[in-house]
């Protein structure tokens, strides 16, 4: 399980790209 830090104004994308978790963003996506 990788747990990450978000904070607001960060581009959740850019840190899926990083975990390379592309296929999972979309259950990290916060509104």
């Amino acid at each position: 399980v990788v747990e990450l830090e978000v904070k607001e104004g960060t581009d959740i994308r850019q840190i899926a790209e990083k975990f390379l978790v592309n296929p999972l963003i979309e259950e990290y996506v916060i509104e």
